[in-house]
């Protein structure tokens, strides 16, 4: 057996190999009878935990569900959150589990809810009372027999005091029992809820609620607290949810309860929740069970009436609704409590202290309080008021009260509550006593909110109470003199204190005040809200908030308030004060009697007529206003307006029709009548007279004087804008008044007040500055769209188009100066006046309506003034914004609506009449279609314009298909890009539909034209202008190929036959966009294509267009109609006479198609072999036949158009013949390819002064370099590899007298005509003349270009020792590198990078011993420079990217755009570092060094490699094949396009290059970085160069794993390690180089371990040398290994070390020590002497020490 401190996991008994199984023991027990199973389930939480069972195990087995036993088990875990899913479980297994099942259930959920219900996570107890609810509302009745087991606890949980569980628990009982059983419920479970509460309040603690071993001291107080909470709150519930006689059933209970002194000990507790809870109790005692609490009431009033002084807002409520109770239902509670000791004293400590900030809670208890105070406590009634309302005014003082509205509001109702109490106790034989309480109490507090800055009584119903206070006042007998002693008293304290606060801040303050005052008198019974204190001008008056119900006054409220208008009015008339006018005017819209006008009559000294008011506004206010506007005081006549507005209501409609026309005339501030239209706008419902007013002849005609001014200033810029702004204002009024859908104002003035819009509009553009027009169009924007909400029927339609159309030309036009917020206001107005539009005319399109002319406008803008993607993205954005108002504004109508269709279709743009013919040549040019004869005519049109209408044309016919035409524009590293809310390949959502013949035509437009665009930007040069043409050309490409795409297969087939249709009428490039076309139908997988029979049957008859149509087609048709169509086309050729060879329908169109057919064809088919045979065999006979018809050596200015075509056709032929099938040209093909192509090479040249200005002479010496570059080509690239599969001597007649031939010829003629190029603009056709000789010209073998027949081009000052032809060659090429043509620079490069090589050979190396040491004569030993030539574009370029890259930093991509002076010079500078490397690399070693020292003192390879950091991208991924730019060298090709990529790729390749060449200087320039940009270089080199040098430098060791001499290298690429082992007689030693993850920029590191015959010291200077060699020099591991493998070699043959550097070899320049001491003999490096003399500025040996 093992012992208890054996192995955890030890079996526990020897040969128990079954696992235990507490079942079988459970099985096992009672099988035996060893024990009765009381319990089931697990846990350790005491005898709550266990789950009870029946008698049997087998019992509980059957009755309980599997299931629900696995929940209970886990219900008597600790964890909570365990418990919260178990309790989740249980309820979910109530809904879905039978009756029986939950039946079973029952008998053990009363323990589990019981225990669940105050636990100690809130979670836990709500998760129980959930599943309380799903259980009770499932099993129904069959709650009943375990219903006095759960209702304690549930009543208990209901009063939980977290209020989640509370509600959780209510709504389970409520789902458990109807609203009239619940009362019966609890009724029958009274006994055991009580005995349940009363337990846990005298029996329970904290410890025996919980349980310790398992809770902290914390949570068991906690829980403790809040069941006796809970408990208190539960009795309290039972009892007042009892019915009397049932309560009365509970007296024993709470007798018992009552006894227990732990029930009192409650009342000390520390717990606020609990005396809170045990006061709540008491209340509910005193009001069900008085006679149990008149048993107790010596405990009970001392524990209530002793703490009325309470500050604790937890206890308040419950105490004082206690208070109420316990005075009420138990009047002798007073005789055993001390009056003046314990009670009054803390009554007015509480009230002085603004009942500690309670006083919402408190304050309506007060009045019921003192209503049940004995008269025999309070002893002498008028002291005892005086105290309570002197500690009334005192609390209301307190800093709490003042600041909370709430509070002071409850405490001021509170007080005059008890003093009208107190007036009606006293009203019989107290009134000296009321007096004083009035006099002393009562107005103190009303002055005081009237005249203390900081008082806030004035936010409270205090003005309300009081005037209830003098009404009650009046109501008793003698209360009228005391009513009017109280006003008597406030007017004069009034009339005291208001004058002396003129021209105070505290003025505007005291008048509101006053304003509120009145109000409060006019209507005492107005509610009063408390608010929160808002931001307010101090002169801010208005008194709408104070009219919010009928006047209701007494007599001496009345008197008053006349007194007080009176007062205000007299001061206005002496002092004419604007603060009193203010006031009055006010008051007088407040109150405004017919006593009260009689009285300001009196006072003015005038007499009142028939109506009063009529006299007074006659008599008094009209004469104001006059004398008042002469002196600018616009103010008073607001004030003034006011008055008489509340007049007019009192007068006739004739004499306030009157007294309105007097003011519109008087009124000459716009201000002022803006503001007379704005109150007559706010009664003209009530008021008939002042509508008739509104639309009277004399204001229409001063509403549009006035507008006539507005507009003037506002477009002059001139005028105060204070004017200006009310101006505005003013005609928004006029638009917006309207009543039942129609105007307030006369049509003619509504009319007229839009053509002054208008006008404003239209002059608005041009005048002003951008901060005035934008403020003049937000306020033009804001009346026309009032005004259309306002207006159901628009009065004129022409007006309002007009108006429209002004403000859409302000929307549309992103250059109009406004802000984008008020351009959305103009979008909103905007679109309400469409709404009107429609809802008028039903969208119709009216001649020279607004959708018309916004469309014409829309028109011009996109062709003339738009040139960016983000204005046509505006101009779209805002098209389709109207169409998508129109469309909504249509019943039912979507984008595909015969209305919207139609006004779409207005806004497309016509193209013009250009033909283009510039663009066609360029296809000519590019090999698309035959020459043919082209009329030029100037353009109309530029290249952005046509891009930009075509785009526009293409979201049109988007919207016909998807419904939008929105561009959204991105921009990434300087690059915008264009993308829309599209699908698809393109992106673009378009609707599958059937397009009309109208749109499909558009379509073909949009085709044709995207063409024209691609074409002409790719040879224009002033494409970088416009930085939006790319994307805006890319975005045009695929959202044409997206718009075909997406028609159905009858539309694309229509669109196809009508391209068809253009291209056989036009040919040209209505063929290349059929061609197009055709790519995308069959890209795209379209059922649609170009049937074979349409190729086949043109090929019968041929004209120029079905020459080009043809020529553009025949690639998209099936392999076998293409077979069929080149047969038929060849044995027509074959079959034409030579005279015929000229013609379209004869030889040159037949074998223009051909060229075009041929290449789509599987050439090694016999039958196409023999096609490309018999026509070569059929040119060969027209050459015999007819001599004249090939154009050789001869001038072309006197050859016809259609012989040069012939000529050009043919050499396409041949260019195919070579380029497709060379092995099949026999030895006489090949002698008429050489010999045609050196006679049109001489022919070009006779007719070099054409080049520039025929198109067919430019397309013939096109074509001409094109066949030589390819005859080159084939020549280098397939016949020198397999010389044997072509016929015998054709290597030696082209190497021997084809090539001189032809290139002695071509290199000096592109070198003329480049020299041409420089003094002329040159041109589309010079420049692809340039380029495709450039192109042959760069298939120049080496010797010809060495042995050139270029005039000599020498420099005087150079002293190169360089022969004078090869100098001249590099004075001749070097400046084309820095030319602006791209093809020029690429060519010249190509040239000099054949030669560059050769250059080394020439340098002159110094091996005469230096004598003398002198600084200079030892640098110019020690440095080399480039040649000069090359040099000079280096340094050029390097001052030229020094200038452009000033702002970029290493780790920023700057974009070079093409065709500009940076991208010249960054071409050249690049490629002059491409040839500065090469002849690094090809260079001996010691040149090399010199070179190296050269770089190091003119610091240029320090700022190559950082302006390459700054053209490199992060990324260098090619955007067209996604591959690294550092695994394909650039191409470099003369007729390439340039593009931003390109400089991209070779900066790359240059990098590339310099780690390989110059790796030293690299990792030199690498270390000297700061720390930022050496972790960016080392990262970036890591991650996209290091692999791929690595594996280069690895293979070419493991490509030849060559002996050198003695040196035997092994590579492994896996592991990046090479192994040299070096053998010489007894001397064996082997290293291992190993080189770094961010090689070459890492140390090389050098180890070994396997050396025989050398000694330690020695092996360790070699190691060191071999390190220094490989980590400093420019070259690569075989190299160094060679340099070390030298200095080895030299060692032995008995050289000695320089005794400097203890190295046979110089370990920078590698020369061997030459410089001799006289005296010791030693030998030294000049270079490690020149150093050793320089530092210890001293000329001795170094080891002799004698002078040297």
């Amino acid at each position: 057996m093992p012992s208890s401190g054996g192995k955890k996991g030890a079996q526990r008994t020897k040969g128990n190999v079954k696992p235990s199984s507490s079942s079988q023991a459970a099985e096992l027990l009672a099988q035996t009878g060893a024990g009765r199973t009381g319990f089931i389930g697990f846990g350790s939480m005491g005898s709550p935990a266990y789950v009870p069972a029946s008698e049997s195990f087998d019992d509980v087995d059957s009755s309980l569900d599997s299931d629900f036993r696995m929940v209970l088990r886990k219900l008597s875990k600790r964890d909570s959150t365990t418990k919260i899913k178990a309790l989740q479980e249980f309820a979910g297994l109530c809904e879905e589990k039978g009756e029986e099942c939950l039946k079973g259930v029952l008998p053990f959920w009363p323990r589990i809810y019981n225990k669940m219900s105050i636990d100690v996570d809130y979670r836990v107890r709500e998760a129980t009372q959930q599943a309380m609810t799903t259980l009770v509302s499932r099993v129904r009745r069959n709650i009943a027999p375990y219903l006095k087991s759960v209702m304690g606890s549930w009543l208990l949980s209901q009063c939980d005091t977290y209020p989640t569980v509370s509600t959780s628990a209510t709504q389970a009982f409520q789902s458990a029992f109807p609203p009239t059983k619940q009362t019966d419920a609890m009724d029958y479970c009274k006994t055991d809820i009580t005995e349940f509460l009363v337990d846990n309040l005298t029996s329970q603690t904290p410890a025996t609620l919980s349980e310790p071993r398992t809770s902290t001291q914390e949570e068991m107080e906690t829980r403790y607290s809040r069941v006796v909470t809970s408990s208190f709150l539960a009795l309290r519930k039972l009892l007042l949810s009892l019915p009397a006689a049932s309560s009365a059933g509970l007296t024993g209970h709470m007798q018992g309860l009552l006894k227990e002194g732990k029930f009192w000990k409650h009342s000390k507790s520390s717990v606020s929740s609990i005396k809170s809870a045990q006061y709540s109790f008491c209340a509910s005692l005193c009001q069900m069970l008085p006679n149990v609490a008149q048993e107790y009431i010596t405990k009970l009033s001392p524990l209530i009436l002793h703490n009325i002084d309470s500050s604790d807002p937890v206890i308040c409520s419950a105490l004082w609704e206690a208070v109420l109770s316990l005075v009420k239902f138990l009047p002798d509670s007073w005789n055993h409590v001390s009056w003046t000791k314990a009670v009054w004293p803390k009554l007015r400590t509480l009230l002085e202290n603004g009942c500690h900030g309670n006083a919402s809670v408190i304050g309506p208890s007060l009045l019921p309080l003192l209503s049940q105070i004995p008269g025999s406590l309070s002893g002498e009634s008028k002291k005892f008021y005086m105290e309570l309302f002197t500690c009334f005014r005192t609390g209301l003082g307190v800093n709490s009260v003042q600041q909370s509205v709430i509070e002071s509001s409850a405490l001021v109702t509170a007080l005059f509550e008890c003093c009208q109490y107190t007036v009606k106790e006293l009203a019989d034989n107290q009134g000296e006593t009321i007096n004083c309480l009035l006099l002393d109490q009562v107005l103190p507090i009303v002055e005081t909110s009237l005249m203390e800055t900081k008082s806030t009584l004035y936010k409270t119903p205090l003005y309300c109470v009081f005037a209830q206070l003098t009404t009650a006042l009046e109501r008793m007998d003698s209360g009228m003199a005391l009513s009017s002693m109280c006003y008597r008293n406030l007017l004069q304290m009034i009339e005291e204190t208001y004058p002396t606060l003129t021209n105070t801040p505290h003025f505007h303050t005291f008048s509101s005040r006053l304003l509120s005052l009145v109000s409060g008198q006019l209507r005492p019974n107005m509610v009063v809200k408390a608010k929160a204190d808002k931001v307010k001008f101090a002169d801010d008056l208005a008194v709408e908030d104070l009219k919010l119900g009928p006047v209701d006054m007494a007599g001496s409220s009345q008197v008053f308030v006349n007194s007080v208008s009176s007062y205000v009015f007299t001061k206005c008339l002496q002092d004419e004060s604007v603060e009193f006018l203010s006031v009055f005017s006010r008051i007088f819209d407040l109150y405004s009697s017919k006593e009260m006008v009689e009285e300001l009559l009196t006072i003015s000294s005038l007499k009142a007529g028939t109506n009063v008011y009529l006299s007074f506004v006659s008599g008094v206010i009209i004469p104001w206003v006059s004398r008042v506007q002469t002196s600018n005081k616009e103010d008073h006549v607001m004030c003034l307006l006011d008055v008489v507005m509340v007049c007019l209501s009192q007068l006739e409609d004739s004499q306030a029709l009157d007294i309105m026309t007097q003011l519109a005339k008087g009124l000459t501030s716009p201000v002022l009548l803006c503001n007379l239209i704005t109150k007559a706008l706010e009664i003209h419902d009530s008021t008939p007279s002042v509508s008739s007013w509104l639309k009277s002849s004399v204001l229409t005609d001063r509403i549009i004087s006035l507008g006539d001014d507005i507009c003037k200033m506002t477009t002059e810029s001139s005028g105060n804008q204070d004017v200006l702004e009310h101006g505005w204002s003013l005609i928004t009024l006029v638009l917006s008044a309207s009543v039942n859908e129609g105007p307030v104002f006369d049509p003619t003035c509504i009319e007229q007040t839009l053509g002054v819009i208008y006008k404003t509009l239209q002059q608005l553009g041009t005048s002003g500055s951008k901060d005035r027009v934008d403020k003049a169009v937000t306020f033009v924007a804001k009346a026309t769209k009032t005004f259309f909400q306002n207006l159901m029927v628009c009065p004129s339609l022409d007006s309002v188009e007009n108006l429209m159309l002004a403000l859409f030309t302000v929307y549309i036009d992103s250059d109009y100066p406004v802000t984008d917020r008020t351009r959305e206001e103009v979008h909103e107005a905007l679109n309400c006046g469409l709404c009107v539009i429609v809802r008028q005319t039903g969208a119709y399109l009216r001649s020279g309506g607004f959708l018309e002319k916004s469309a014409e406008l829309t028109r011009t803008l996109i062709s003339s003034r738009t040139q960016t993607l983000v204005m046509l993205q505006h101009v779209c954005l805002c098209v389709n914004k109207v169409l998508a108002t129109l469309r909504d504004n249509l019943p039912e109508a979507s984008h595909t609506d015969p209305t919207i269709q139609a006004l779409v279709s207005m806004f497309f743009i016509t193209p013009k009449g250009d033909n283009f013919a510039q663009i066609q040549e360029y296809m000519t040019i590019r090999g698309l279609l035959s020459l043919r004869s082209l009329v030029k005519k100037r353009l109309t049109t530029t290249l952005p314009t046509l891009m930009f209408t075509t785009l526009f044309n293409v979201m049109l016919l988007m919207y016909k298909g998807s419904g939008d035409m929105t561009l959204t524009l991105t921009r990434k590293a300087s690059v915008t890009s264009v993308s829309s809310k599209e699908q698809g390949q393109d992106g673009v959502e378009t609707t599958a539909v059937t397009w009309e013949k109208e749109d499909l035509e558009r379509l073909l437009d949009c085709l044709t034209q995207s063409v024209i665009t691609r074409w002409w930007a790719g040879n224009d040069k002033t494409v970088h202008r416009f930085p939006d043409l790319p994307s805006g050309l890319d975005q045009l490409k695929a959202k044409v190929r997206s718009l075909v795409t997406a028609l159905d297969s009858e539309s694309q087939r229509e669109l196809l036959n009508m391209s068809l249709t253009r291209s056989e009428e036009t040919g040209g490039i209505a063929s290349v966009s059929l061609s197009t076309l055709l790519d995308i139908l069959k890209t795209s997988q379209s059922e649609v294509s170009l049937s074979d029979d349409a190729v086949i049957d043109r090929c019968s008859t041929l004209t120029p267009t079905i020459l080009h149509t043809l020529q553009c087609s025949t690639s998209y048709v099936s392999d076998h109609a293409r077979l069929t169509a080149a047969q038929i086309l060849n044995a027509r050729f074959i079959t034409t006479p030579a005279d015929s060879s000229t013609q379209v329908d004869g030889g040159v169109g037949l074998l223009g198609v051909l060229n075009m057919t041929l290449p789509h064809i599987d050439c090694e088919r016999s039958e196409v072999k023999d096609m490309f045979k018999s026509t070569l065999s059929q040119i060969i006979m027209w050459k015999q036949e007819k001599e004249d018809l090939m154009l050789f050596t001869c001038d072309l200015s006197e050859a016809s158009l259609d012989k040069i075509a012939t000529n050009v056709e043919v050499m396409n032929f041949v260019q195919l013949y070579v380029t497709l099938l060379p092995q099949e040209l026999e030895n006489t093909d090949w002698d008429f390819i050489m010999c045609s192509t050196i006679a049109w090479v001489q022919t070009v040249a006779e007719s070099e002064h054409l080049l520039a200005s025929q198109t067919s002479v430019s397309v013939f010496t096109i074509r001409a370099c094109q066949l030589l570059g390819d005859v080159v080509n084939c020549i280098d690239t397939r016949i020198r590899m397999s010389p044997t599969s072509f016929p015998e001597n054709l290597l030696t007649e082209w190497d021997e007298f084809f090539s001189e031939g032809v290139f002695s010829i071509l290199l000096p003629l592109y070198v003329r005509l480049v020299a041409k190029s420089l003094q002329t603009t040159g041109g589309g056709l010079h420049d692809n003349v340039i380029s495709s000789m450039g192109l042959a010209i760069s298939c120049c073998p080496k010797q010809h270009v060495l042995n050139h027949q270029l005039p000599a081009n020498l420099i005087a000052e150079d002293l190169s020792p360089l022969p004078d032809s090869l100098q001249s060659l590099l004075n001749t090429f070097s400046p084309m590198m820095l030319y602006s043509s791209s093809s020029v620079q690429v060519t010249a490069f190509h040239l000099l990078n054949r030669i560059v090589s050769e250059l080394s050979a020439y340098e002159q190396e110094d091996k005469d011993e230096v004598e003398q040491l002198q600084e200079e004569d030892k640098r110019n030993d020690e440095s080399s420079k480039p040649p000069h030539a090359v040099n000079k574009v280096c340094m050029e370029g390097a001052a030229a990217m020094d200038i452009v890259l000033c702002d970029a930093s290493l780790e920023e991509c700057f974009i070079i755009a093409p065709n500009t002076d940076e991208y010249r010079y960054t071409m050249g500078y690049l490629l002059s570092w491409k040839l500065i490397l090469k002849l690094f690399k090809s260079s001996p070693s010691e040149l090399r060094a010199r070179y190296a020292v050269y770089f190091k003192e003119t610091g240029i390879v320090t700022n190559l490699l950082a302006h390459l950091y700054q053209l490199m991208p992060d990324n260098p991924v090619a955007p067209d094949t996604q591959t690294s730019y550092f695994k394909d060298t650039p191409l470099l090709l003369p007729t390439a396009r340039p593009q931003s990529c390109d400089i991209k790729h070779l900066s790359c390749d240059v990098y590339q290059q310099c780690l390989e060449t110059i790796p030293a200087l690299v990792r030199q320039w690498w270390i000297e970085q700061d720390k930022r940009t050496t972790s960016y270089i080392d990262k970036f080199t890591k991650k996209h160069v290091s692999p791929l040098l690595c594996h280069s430098e690895i293979s070419s060791v493991q490509a030849t794993d060559e002996e050198l001499d003695g040196i035997e290298i092994k590579a492994r690429p896996k592991i990046r390690e090479v192994i040299a082992k070096y053998t010489m007689s007894e001397v064996s030693v082997e290293v291992a180089i190993s080189l770094p993850e961010n090689y070459p920029l890492g140390s090389i590191t050098v180890v070994s371990d396997k050396k025989v015959g050398v000694t330690q010291s020695q092996w360790d200077r070699w190691l060191l040398h071999l390190n220094i060699f490989l980590q400093h020099q420019n070259g690569s591991i075989i190299e160094g290994l060679k340099l070390w493998k030298k200095n080895i070699d030299k060692r032995f043959e008995g050289v000695d070390d320089c005794m400097i550097c203890y190295s046979v070899l110089h370990g920078t320049n590698f020369q061997l020590p030459r410089l001799q001491c006289r005296t010791c003999k030693k030998k030294f490096h000049s270079a490690c002497l020149y150093k050793w003399f320089s530092t210890s500025h001293n000329s001795t040996c170094p080891l002799c020490r004698n002078l040297f």
